[in-house]
């Protein structure tokens, strides 16, 4: 997937966060200017950043998720008593805390729903032709737009038949590519029984 659009999409769930912060802190009338929203939306953004590195790379035990969860919601209570102008208490407190929780996941769960449908496919591996990148019943991710495949890039592509076939990418536009049994030559490296030139858009 192309950086650019993996960077639309960390501005729209950083966009989405602070709507959601906002809304919360609306409902429980712990009214906040602009820039001290965003200081608030950049300080959580940046500690649930580290928690799921955390999380995610340690491998850490549940009680320890169930500390970060608590560390989160002292965090946000300690951001809104120095950052809302007004009605502070520790109940409207976590109270938005939980409800832009809530507010998150929607959106993401809507954003997620969008762009599979649109921009990410999924699709189930059937067979170990591309074992032990891609085993058995494995399922993948795919972006959908991608029109130029680097060489020995993993894609998914449709037969005549309209079968989709998950394979690798062994020759790009202009190579000559040489098949014989069992063998894939690139550039002449052995002779064999057909050999072809790959066109501008042909792989």
């Amino acid at each position: 997937m192309p950086i650019s659009l993996i960077l639309v999409f960390t501005l729209i769930g950083l966009a989405a966060v602070a709507f959601s912060e906002w809304l919360a802190l609306h409902i429980f009338s712990l009214k906040t200017s602009k820039s001290k929203l965003a200081k608030i939306t950049s300080i959580e953004a940046i500690f649930t950043i580290l928690a799921s590195i955390l999380a995610l790379s340690l491998s850490v035990p549940g009680i320890v998720n169930l500390v970060l969860v608590a560390l989160s919601i002292f965090i946000w209570t300690a951001l809104i008593k120095h950052l809302a102008v007004n009605n502070y208490s520790v109940g409207r407190a976590i109270g938005s805390y939980v409800t832009s929780f809530f507010f998150t996941i929607v959106f993401f769960v809507v954003l997620a729903g969008v762009t599979l449908g649109s921009v990410i496919q999924t699709f189930n591996i059937n067979g170990n032709s591309l074992s032990p990148a891609l085993n058995n019943m494995d399922e993948v991710l795919v972006y959908k737009f991608e029109r130029r495949p680097s060489d020995n890039a993993i894609i998914v592509y449709e037969l005549a038949s309209g079968e989709d076939v998950v394979g690798r990418v062994k020759g790009t536009p202009g190579q000559h590519i040489s098949i014989s049994t069992n063998i894939v030559v690139i550039d002449g490296i052995y002779q064999s029984l057909k050999t072809y030139t790959l066109g501008s858009n042909q792989y």
